[in-house]
């Protein structure tokens, strides 16, 4: 019976072998999705760190600098981490692998510490981040998750006369109601007709 190595088991005896110089840490709080490919999974605010080290860096015979830096990336209450690595060349990022997407706090972390990040590595924040609860104000939307799977109950009419819908949303499990204003237009006959004079 054989046995394999992971990735991070070659990270880990890397940090610890080899040293990796740690260069700075941040700490920081924020809501963490999960995505298995198909859909994003809230988490809610999770506390998280990221620390930056320097693996290698090397000057080629044209003088151009060759760093390539990594980013622990620890959500501990969720037992995850992630490793970020990067490519450096003079001193402005090229490339990285191990996420989707750059998070917007790993590029803080490299401005940080003096290097380049090209806005071409920023999120397009529109579409990735999750929308604040006012702006998922729509009908049939939740205002958690934006979730429009909501499965309503009976309406009920509230002391200003407004109609309001309870719900709880398949995707988060949120338990709320939908707000509908209601407004006097006119009379009609048994059989919806408008009454004439």
């Amino acid at each position: 019976m054989g046995t394999y190595t992971t990735l991070d088991q070659i990270i880990i005896y890397k940090l610890k072998e080899n040293k990796m110089k740690s260069l700075s840490k941040i700490e920081f709080t924020t809501n963490v999705n999960v995505d298995d490919g198909y859909k994003n999974y809230s988490q809610g605010m999770r506390k998280q760190s990221m620390e930056l080290f320097l693996q290698d860096e090397r000057t080629d015979s044209d003088g151009n600098t060759y760093t390539n830096l990594m980013i622990e990336w620890d959500i501990l209450s969720l037992e995850t981490t992630e490793h970020i690595g990067l490519v450096i060349i003079n001193n402005t990022l090229e490339d990285y692998d191990g996420v989707f997407e750059l998070p917007k706090e790993a590029i803080a972390l490299l401005r940080h510490n003096n290097y380049i990040v090209p806005k071409n590595f920023e999120e397009d924040e529109s579409e990735t981040e999750e929308k604040p609860a006012e702006e998922h104000q729509e009908v049939g939307t939740c205002p958690k998750c934006g979730d429009q799977k909501l499965n309503y109950t009976h309406y009920e009419n509230d002391q200003d006369g407004n109609l309001v819908y309870p719900y709880t949303c398949s995707g988060c499990g949120f338990d709320g109601q939908e707000l509908y204003s209601v407004s006097f237009i006119k009379h009609l006959d048994e059989d919806g007709e408008e009454i004439k004079k």
